[in-house]
């Protein structure tokens, strides 16, 4: 599996009752960073795997929606 970093834009929430205009984040949204290894690649989405195990297990499988990167790029050779 590839290792790569993708950037990318959440939604973000304020919960706090009150919220001064200048307290918000420009645009209401998070930019994220996340590295991990390539699981998967749809039209749709990138799957990245936190971490592997010799038995192929994997653990903490997240997916982001391609339509929320803002950026991609391969870190690293493909790992079996």
């Amino acid at each position: 599996m590839k290792v790569v970093e993708v950037q990318w834009s959440d939604a973000a929430s304020y919960h706090e009752s009150w919220t001064y205009k200048k307290a918000r984040k420009e645009g209401g949204l998070v930019k994220c960073k996340t590295v991990g290894y390539l699981f998967e690649e749809t039209p749709e989405h990138y799957c990245l795997v936190q971490t592997l195990d010799e038995s192929e297990t994997l653990d903490t499988l997240m997916y982001i929606p391609k339509t929320w990167v803002v950026k991609y790029n391969e870190l690293g050779p493909r790992h079996s």
